[in-house]
């Protein structure tokens, strides 16, 4: 009771937060579906606010762990407990790739506010640690969402999101967004990221490891950059993109991946064979010390039987990483065809509309100019009104050199006009000769 107090008057004298703030390198597992694994030996686990049980937080919370507690802040979600508070005017274009979500309008915190924050609340009731609120980022879709929610419009919500988790004592982290960490960092403490080694982005995330914020990072793909992730002070991970706890692993201090273990003891007759024909006298291949007992079928070594089981273990890690490494390329390449299929649907959009812009100033362009060419007939024929009688002959002699410079330019801009256009402008020219009371007008001449 005596050490709480003490905490208790820290935080009001000194005015510090008392929320968790993790700095660089910090472990931590990643588990927001599936049966949760609560024997991990690290730090921190990032677990779904809503699915998991008190109980368990609870037993985490005793065990010394960290708690942050997963949910969305920028998508609806047609399976949660508050689907019910989210009018239709607040939901946007649906999540691409993820059934029952669509973005939200961050725009709306007259609407959102009650809502993410009771979730918040919620989040301290459980005993959590901090949040994870995930896609922050709707002003980076297309269109905004169906929003066209803005980069000030997110910055505005974001920074709102974090003022409100300190207000309850909760450390928040920033989920990707990476355009906007340098006016974010100072808000959020730590930050979260997805597959920054497979697009080239870590380097935007170094602001955090400056600020002594921790980063954590997860590649979805066979990691082949844990010697880099841990020079680069970060704390990556290997899932699945299930995020479900199956072959999770973490970059170790050495910056490698734990091999799989899981057939040590598994008879090796899968991959080795007795060697009846050794020469006498010739020692194990690894150990060189044993007389070699069996040939590994996988590399043809000769080896005693306890190397042989250590050839068992890696040709067994191998293949399982192999199997992964196929399941995450074919699920890199389902993404990369829905994000070509948009990016064709955006460039497909976006010709359309400039093609509509270039079509709409070209005919501006010229009933500007009809109606300059019908305001100087509008003109030549006050004139010839006003001519002396001696001048009119010399006047009528200039008109058929006017009227071909009228039919050349014309000429000239229909071929730089669709036929919409042309029809327009067919009618003007027709209204301008009614104007002008030509008898002799004909509608085929055009």
């Amino acid at each position: 009771m005596v050490a709480v107090s003490v905490v208790l008057i820290f935080c009001i004298i000194s005015f510090a937060e008392c929320y968790w703030k993790p700095t660089p390198l910090t472990n931590w597992t990643w588990q927001i579906m599936g049966t949760l694994d609560t024997s991990k030996n690290v730090v921190m686990y990032d677990i779904d606010l809503w699915d998991t049980p008190n109980n368990t937080i609870t037993a985490l919370k005793n065990a010394g762990k960290k708690v942050i507690c997963y949910f969305s802040a920028g998508s609806y979600e047609d399976w949660r407990q508050d689907k019910s508070r989210f009018p239709a005017s607040v939901k946007g274009n649906p999540l691409d790739g993820w059934n029952g979500e669509s973005w939200l309008d961050v725009r709306r915190l007259d609407i959102l506010g009650p809502i993410m924050t009771a979730r918040l609340d919620l989040a301290k009731a459980k005993r959590c640690d901090g949040v994870e609120p995930d896609n922050v980022d709707v002003y980076t879709q297309i269109n905004g969402g169906g929003f066209k929610v803005t980069y000030q419009d997110q910055i505005i919500y974001n920074t709102w999101l974090a003022r409100e988790a300190h207000a309850r004592d909760l450390s928040i982290g920033l989920k990707n967004d990476l355009d906007q960490v340098p006016d974010l960092v100072s808000h959020f403490d730590w930050a979260i990221n997805e597959q920054c080694f497979v697009y080239n982005e870590c380097d935007t995330l170094q602001p955090f490891i400056k600020a002594n914020k921790a980063v954590f990072n997860c590649e979805y793909a066979t990691h082949r950059n844990c010697l880099k992730a841990v020079q680069s002070k970060m704390s990556s991970i290997q899932a699945t993109l299930a995020l479900d706890g199956k072959n999770m692993k973490m970059c170790n201090a050495q910056g490698q991946l734990p091999r799989n273990t899981k057939r040590r003891n598994q008879p090796p007759t899968a991959q080795i064979s007795r060697d009846q024909q050794s020469p006498p006298g010739r020692n194990c291949s690894d150990c060189k010390k044993k007389p070699p007992q069996v040939q590994c079928l996988h590399c043809s070594q000769h080896v005693c039987l306890e190397c042989a089981q250590k050839h068992v273990n890696l040709v067994a890690g191998d293949t399982e990483g192999a199997i992964h490494l196929l399941n995450e390329k074919i699920d890199v390449l389902d993404r990369i065809a829905a994000n070509t299929r948009q990016n064709i649907v955006t460039a497909r959009d976006n010709i359309v509309k400039k093609a509509d812009a270039e079509r709409d100033q070209a005919f501006a362009l010229l009933t500007q100019m009809i109606e300059q060419e019908k305001q100087q007939l509008r003109n030549k024929n006050k004139q010839l009104n006003e001519l002396p009688l001696n001048e009119i002959a010399m006047f009528i002699r200039r008109l058929p050199s006017d009227l071909q410079y009228l039919n050349e330019k014309d000429n000239s801009l229909f071929n730089i006009i669709t036929t919409e256009p042309r029809i327009q402008l067919q009618r003007q020219r027709q209204q301008l000769f009614i104007e002008n009371d030509d008898d002799d007008y004909d509608p085929r001449c055009d």
